[in-house]
């Protein structure tokens, strides 16, 4: 009979052994996921926002409505550089890609009035605007939104 507790006694002690601890910090798993699941959405929406080829500091409005969703946004620096959605190009340039752009927009939705989007810097002279206000026009472009800051 003393053989059997000692027995019953071998065999718990092996079931403590053999049975899974609980460490402290596995409740820690769930958050590190979730967190480098976070971290990935982050890094790709991150991506995903339109950046400006070059810096255009727009002048400020006072007054005036909300921006209507672009389609075409062209953006002109102070020394004259220019970029259409994203894709710098020459002043030569700008009219053959905004009519072919201009094309396609009415092709797509016909009866609507070509519209860009102008962003241009607030050290833009008159004398650089001009030629392109009429580069546009050439272009077939009928409304040109300017596109400003809010005033705080």
């Amino acid at each position: 009979m003393s053989a059997r507790p000692w027995r019953a006694r071998s065999q718990m002690r092996r079931s403590r052994l053999t049975a899974p601890r609980e460490r402290g910090d596995d409740h820690l798993i769930p958050l590190i996921n979730v967190v480098f699941l976070l971290l990935i959405f982050f890094m790709i929406a991150g991506q995903l926002m339109s950046t400006e080829l070059f810096q255009v500091r727009p002048p400020i409005a006072s007054y005036g409505d909300a921006a209507a969703p672009e389609r075409l946004v062209l953006l002109v620096s102070a020394d004259g550089r220019l970029a259409l959605d994203g894709e710098a190009l020459s002043a030569e340039d700008l009219q053959a890609l905004l009519a072919l752009r201009v094309r396609g927009e009415q092709a797509r939705e016909p009866g609507t009035e070509p519209q860009v989007s102008l962003k241009a810097d607030a050290g833009l002279t008159i004398e650089r605007l001009r030629p392109l206000l009429d580069a546009l026009r050439q272009a077939g472009v009928t409304r040109v939104a300017l596109l400003a800051e809010a005033a705080p």
